[in-house]
């Protein structure tokens, strides 16, 4: 399962990821960008939602789409 994963590096999202990270095809996205769990975040605006839908839209690696995304 393919899931995007905004705000990756916040609160919840540092301590869901590590969690997470075995048990779905994640890609993750924050405001400033980073590394977490040993992944890279892509640095996306998360308050801009149209930077958000094309994000979205682009899809996961190889172009698929996403099958859940989490905000």
């Amino acid at each position: 399962m393919k899931v995007l994963f905004i705000g990756a590096t916040g609160l919840v999202g540092s301590h869901v990821v590590p969690f997470l990270k075995d048990k779905f095809e994640l890609s993750l996205a924050a405001l400033n960008g980073d590394n977490i769990a040993d992944m890279e975040v892509a640095a996306v605006n998360i308050c801009d939602w149209n930077a958000i839908k094309t994000f979205i839209e682009k899809g996961a690696l190889g172009g698929m789409p996403y099958d859940a995304v989490v905000y």
